[in-house]
């Protein structure tokens, strides 16, 4: 059976007309999230949890003489005798409550809100302490509540004996944004990633907020020469609409001002990287193996892609006996760009265009699918359609040859050559010298 043990508080506050109000949250924190710290120095052995868009720091530290905190303690949260639980604020912030869910299998008999703590345990020293206990026993519980909002305060498990322990399965936080006069423009950074001109939405919405602001919040690029602006923000702000205007292949970054009478209150930061397609990804103008190259994977999407078969792939290396995918190039004696793809399994994709069981080399087709990385390569997964474009002639090969059971197939340079009776044939046909 499940006990769940409260800390709570009341948040007081004078209200104001140019304040901004106070705003009230409430979080899980992520136990599994925890982050171990080893000892150094004066300093002991310490887990840290982040709660509240990290604005609250919970930290699991040891007391004087007592054993150290563990690392495993993460995967299987517990707090021995003489182990302390800190709760902290940033500046701005309070903690309203603090719910402690246990199980009831380990339990301390006694936790408290400690008075003094020693000189050791650095991370929390000045800590403040509450008037609040909890006896933990099965089915009982004793709080006293009688604090108001707190910004730092610890927990205690003063058990009697050293193996007592308190195991907790969940720590839930409600916690205030407290009201503020101070004027403040709050907005965060804008990153467009790879942009295709024709084919990408080049604007995208910047968020504003205003508080405790008298007048307009204006707006203004550094440099403006890769980028525009558009939008009225008003005291409390709205959103800023930024558009990327040069469309020549490059990374491009500003920096947008955020001023209230010409006071600087906040700057933002924007980037976009610029690449021209030779295909827009249509299946009528689909992607080149050079596009998805340069792209690598930095733009997403399911998109139509061309190109030769050079070789069968296994996800790992270059492998013809493998049916799980495929090298793709602009031309079948390319040496450079190359893509990936991915034959899903039990599909058309692989029956149809696997090496192993189709002699498939040298054959233009188009794919289509998700453009996300496969094995090291840039790559084409999730295949949903295709097309065979076509396959290489083979007319100067004459039948006697094709039936020769000792000729073979070689990949040389990324080229497809077929050696038959001593002779060698390109993929289409040709005699090689």
């Amino acid at each position: 059976m499940k006990k769940i043990f409260s800390l709570l508080a009341a948040v007081l506050f004078a209200s104001s007309t140019m304040a901004a109000p106070a705003q009230h949250f409430q979080q899980t924190v992520t136990l599994s999230s925890g982050s171990f710290t080893a000892e150094a120095g004066n300093v002991p052995a310490y887990i840290t949890w982040k709660a509240g868009n990290d604005k609250l720091t919970i930290t699991q530290l040891k007391g004087t003489g007592k054993s150290a905190v563990n690392g495993t303690y993460i995967s299987a949260p517990r707090a021995y005798k003489g182990h302390i639980l800190s709760f902290e604020a940033e500046t701005g912030y309070s903690i309203d409550t603090v719910i402690i869910t246990c199980n009831g299998t380990y339990y301390g008999n006694s936790m408290v809100a400690g008075t003094a703590i020693g000189e050791d345990t650095l991370v929390i020293s000045n800590a403040t302490a509450i008037d609040a206990r909890f006896k933990y026993a099965s089915g009982a519980k004793d709080t006293l509540i009688n604090k108001t909002g707190v910004t730092k305060f610890y927990l205690q498990n003063v058990a009697s004996a050293a193996n007592t322990q308190l195991r907790f399965t969940a720590i839930e936080v409600r916690y205030t944004k407290l009201a503020s006069s101070t004027p403040e423009v709050t907005v965060g950074n804008l990153a467009f990633g790879t942009i295709i001109p024709g084919l990408s939405n080049a604007t995208k919405g910047l968020d504003v907020i205003g508080e405790n602001i008298s007048e307009n919040i204006s707006a203004s690029l550094v440099d403006g020469s890769n980028f525009s602006i558009s939008g009225n923000l008003t005291s409390a702000g709205g959103t800023l609409n930024v558009t990327v205007t040069n469309t020549a292949n490059g990374n491009y970054t500003d920096k947008i001002q955020f001023k209230v009478g010409g006071t600087l209150y906040a700057e933002s930061e924007i980037s976009a990287r610029v690449a021209n397609t030779i295909g827009k990804g249509s299946k009528d103008d689909p992607f080149t193996i050079s596009d998805i190259e340069s792209l690598h994977n930095s733009f997403s999407g399911n998109y139509w892609v061309k190109g030769y078969i050079l070789c069968g792939f296994s996800g790992i290396a270059i492998d013809n006996t493998a049916n799980a995918g495929l090298l793709l190039g602009d031309a079948m004696n390319t040496t450079t760009d190359t893509v990936s793809v991915q034959l899903p399994s039990k599909s058309d994709a692989r029956t149809e265009l696997n090496v192993n069981e189709n002699a498939s080399q040298g054959w233009l087709i188009k794919v289509y699918g998700s453009l996300e990385s496969y094995g090291s390569y840039a790559g084409v997964k999730n295949i949903s359609d295709f097309e065979i474009i076509s396959k290489p002639a083979t007319t100067a090969i004459s039948n006697a040859e094709a039936a020769d059971t000792k000729s073979v197939k070689i990949i040389e340079n990324g080229q497809l050559f077929i050696i038959k009776n001593g002779i060698k044939y390109n993929a289409q046909g040709t005699i090689v010298k």
